[in-house]
């Protein structure tokens, strides 16, 4: 929780690995937490659930700087 910047947080709501408790969590820990479900996401993203995460991830990629 001491890391000072923005962080993304994206969890699928089919994950069976990870629970969704952990992400909802660092979520909270987290000052400029960024947390998004996916509706249909297991634990990793492919196909549709992996278009939904690109559309989290980029914008916020972008807004950091890393894309311009």
């Amino acid at each position: 929780g001491r890391y000072p910047g923005d962080v993304l947080i994206l969890h699928g709501d089919k994950d069976t690995i990870v629970p969704m408790s952990y992400s909802e969590r660092a979520a909270k820990t987290y000052k400029s937490a960024a947390f998004h479900v996916i509706k249909d996401g297991a634990h990793g993203f492919q196909g549709p659930t992996f278009d939904q995460a690109i559309g989290f991830i980029e914008p916020f990629l972008r807004k950091s700087g890393v894309l311009k």
